[in-house]
């Protein structure tokens, strides 16, 4: 008997283009890991953390800065501590004026301090006002303004600006320099108030 020999093809390999290289088997590219709730949960932690603190510098150190740079008696307490009456100061002070340090001054009862700017000084005098006030208004040469802390009078005496305000106790003279706008000085006169309100 014979066998019907089966044949069965053997596959051949296809040889490769001469010019192309073969593939080579890729590594799966790494997943980007997935955060968990919990990893989430903390990074807003540290992120509100951070804000916080940022927060609270910046509060403190705006504080420091108006503690440092903020007296609450512009006039020195040694000063303010020796007159006999009420003493006024500027509020607001016009813009571009402020304390000159070191001006302050007590002399035979009369307060002295000088308010100064880029260009002008202005000196203001504060004492005791008189048992017999003069009646401002019949000053010559000088002009009512009208006042919070008084009775004022504005004008010129050897070519500087003078503001005089007289209260129930405080005699205020408000002297500028020569070249000192007059709207300065009575700016002066119509916001100075009492530091002891």
């Amino acid at each position: 008997m014979y066998f019907n020999e089966v044949r069965h093809p053997i596959p051949r390999k296809s040889p490769a283009p001469p010019n192309r290289p073969v593939p080579e088997e890729r590594a799966p590219e790494p997943q980007p890991r997935q955060s968990s709730r919990k990893d989430q949960r903390r990074w807003r932690s540290v992120l509100w953390s951070g804000i916080a603190i940022t927060v609270v510098l910046a509060i403190i150190g705006g504080s420091l800065f108006f503690y440092i740079h903020h007296d609450s008696d512009p006039l020195p307490a040694s000063i303010t501590k020796n007159a006999s009456f009420a003493l006024y100061y500027p509020s607001p002070v016009p813009t571009g004026y402020a304390y000159k340090k070191g001006s302050a001054k007590i002399n035979d009862g009369v307060v002295f301090f000088t308010l100064n700017s880029a260009d002008y000084d202005i000196t203001v005098s504060e004492q005791q006002a008189p048992f017999n006030p003069p009646q401002l208004s019949n000053l010559p040469g000088f002009t009512t303004i009208q006042t919070s802390a008084g009775s004022s009078v504005i004008g010129v005496t050897l070519q500087k600006p003078i503001a005089i305000t007289l209260t129930n106790t405080t005699l205020i003279t408000i002297t500028g320099t020569e070249k000192t706008p007059s709207d300065v000085v009575a700016t002066l006169a119509k916001t100075m108030n009492s530091l002891s309100n």
